[in-house]
């Protein structure tokens, strides 16, 4: 498959450069910087990345063209018939030291104690140059953070990134510059706390940082010391991963973007200390039952049935559009169902006390750190470690927990919690939650299994690449209308057209672009269709299970008969349901 990149670099209207004395031809349409990562030619930058806007702001993309008298910004500047560029001269190397020589004089190097230590494009960069870190005595100065993210100003280096980020990919413009000149950093409107913001702790901004200025809320200490102390504190470690965790980890261990590596993941975590590995896939087939249940009982009646998984999304439409409460589907999600039996039924079973057990999550999703301290779901999670947290916290491990050389393990199976089917992995990627859904609304309606050859629906919910993505599906006689929608500035534009009269009957939403393979909890990526690639990984992991139907997960069906009794009964609607709150902030 080729990239994006590689795509514009078969094009034919293209015009002839020099680069670095390589005569080349590129797209009309390039970049200078397009030109040179087309070609392998390193080129410094801070500022830029392949899924923002290009703001030129950080001035390290310098390179020298002949006839012009400066350095231009490679990022701004297009490619002209017979441009000869020189990235490699000491005019150059000069200009692009002074600048990083004046970041990192108003930078907190704390990085031993940093989130980014060792993934921070900053620090590479002054390596690559070889500038030493100033001795400087600037103190971290955190600010204005949330339950889900941190925010150090001294770490800030004014790339713009987390402004292009909240404004383009989400709509929401919870950042802004402030300040003049060289004192412009991005800030919250009036500094105000995230929290008292448009913010809906998305943690694009954070994925999309190159420092550690915006991070998520590190709390891998905090899980290591309960680790430590849980024969002394007579505790039993628990830990549950999402989908899309198994295709962005390996990121971090140097694999290749949508690398299914579950086995090593789940052995890496039991060498690491966790006494049981569960898979919230299983708690993702409950879900359906659960969701899909709700949707037939509401078919018709006053609009459409919205997904609840994403907290981003509950995030949003209780700060921005509350009117569609009504609509959101009163299922918890998947981490909240696995969190409210793992603390019920299975502790009931194993004979431990609902308070020896520490639930960890690991979720691809900041969001989720939201989530879990929402008082409609308070004790179902201990704490949410997000994928790059996870990683940090395996990497301390080494060398007994070496990620990549491991031989895969199977997930812990006491009582069936170790059941999943391929609709539950679909949960990591946008478009997945419709497709599960439906594979068994189908199967409930008609009474009969749709065939494996019909099992991919992907002409009808998956995006494809479009942010939206709609159709009528047919399930026996009925004809569902279905919306799959991902990232906040398309899910704003689709609500205004609910609001306009446009009517469906189910509707997916997930807050972030890709879904939760572009969380903000995800290892950052310079690759530009890395959302592609990790969507690939999800959608071959479905296709390699063996079951692929949520109704058919024996774990859930036995946990119906000995426990919850029906999808939406009593018991059911007791743990696995919720509530949602009017939270309306004014922009």
């Amino acid at each position: 498959m080729l990239s994006s990149l590689g795509k514009r670099f078969l094009s034919s209207n293209t015009v002839n450069i020099t680069l670095n004395g390589l005569k080349v031809a590129v797209p009309a349409s390039s970049t200078i910087l397009d030109s040179c990562k087309a070609n392998n030619c390193f080129v410094p930058t801070l500022c830029y990345h392949p899924r923002l806007p290009e703001s030129g702001s950080c001035r390290l993309c310098l390179v020298d063209v002949e006839g012009c008298g400066s350095p231009l910004p490679a990022c701004r500047t297009k490619v002209w018939e017979g441009m000869n560029i020189c990235t490699e001269t000491e005019r150059v190397a000069d200009a692009v030291r002074l600048n990083l020589e004046m970041i990192a004089q108003n930078h907190c190097f704390s990085c031993a104690s940093c989130a980014v230590d060792g993934e921070c494009e900053l620090q590479d960069l002054l390596r690559i140059y070889g500038i030493p870190q100033p001795a400087n005595t600037i103190t971290p100065l955190l600010f204005g953070g949330s339950s889900a993210i941190a925010c150090d100003s001294t770490k800030c280096v004014a790339c713009g990134r987390c402004v292009q980020a909240c404004a383009a990919l989400q709509g929401l413009g919870v950042w802004e510059y402030g300040g003049r000149a060289h004192a412009s950093l991005p800030q919250t409107s009036g500094h105000a706390p995230l929290d008292a913001t448009a913010c809906i702790n998305c943690g694009q901004c954070a994925t999309f940082c190159p420092t550690g200025a915006l991070t998520e809320r590190d709390q891998v200490a905090e899980v290591m010391a309960v680790i430590r102390a849980k024969k002394a504190a007579g505790k039993t470690v628990v830990i549950q991963t999402a989908p899309a965790v198994r295709v962005t980890i390996s990121e971090a261990f140097g694999m290749e973007p949508g690398t299914v590596t579950t086995g090593q993941l789940v052995a890496a975590l039991k060498k690491a200390g966790f006494d049981h590995v569960f898979d919230v896939d299983f708690a993702a087939d409950l879900t359906i039952m659960e969701e899909g249940t709700e949707l037939l009982s509401r078919l018709g009646k006053g609009g459409p049935m919205m997904t609840s998984c994403c907290p981003g999304w509950v995030n949003f439409v209780e700060k921005h559009y509350p009117d569609f409460i009504p609509n959101l589907s009163s299922c918890k999600s998947p981490q909240g169902m696995m969190g409210a039996v793992v603390k019920t039924y299975w502790a009931e079973k194993m004979g431990i006390a609902p308070e020896d057990i520490f639930l960890v999550s690991a979720m691809p999703c900041t969001a989720k750190k939201d989530e879990a301290a929402r008082p409609q779901l308070e004790g179902d999670v201990d704490v949410v470690l997000t994928t790059r947290e996870l990683a940090r916290l395996l990497k301390l491990h080494r060398p007994g927990v070496n990620f990549s050389t491991l031989a895969p393990e199977s997930f812990s199976d006491p009582h069936g919690l170790g059941d999943s089917t391929g609709a539950a992995v679909l949960f990591g990627a946008s478009g997945g939650v419709m497709e599960a859904a439906l594979r068994t609304v189908h199967a409930v309606v008609t009474g009969e299994e749709l065939p494996d050859a019909l099992l991919d629906l992907e002409g009808a919910v998956r995006p494809n690449g479009e942010s939206l993505h709609t159709a009528t599906v047919p399930v026996g006689d009925a004809n569902v209308r279905v919306a799959v929608v991902h990232g906040l500035q398309a899910t704003r534009e689709f609500l205004e057209r609910l609001k306009a009269g446009e009517e469906y009957d189910f509707v997916e939403v997930m807050a972030c672009p890709g879904g939760c393979v572009g969380g903000g909890g995800n290892p950052s990526s310079q690759d530009g269709d890395i959302l592609a690639r990790r969507t690939a990984g999800i959608y071959g992991d479905d296709v390699n299970m063996a079951v692929r139907r949520s109704h058919k997960n024996e774990g859930v069906k036995a946990l119906y008969d000995e426990f919850l009794g029906s999808p939406n009964g009593h018991k059911s609607h007791e743990l696995l349901h919720t509530t949602y709150t009017d939270r309306s902030v004014k922009l």
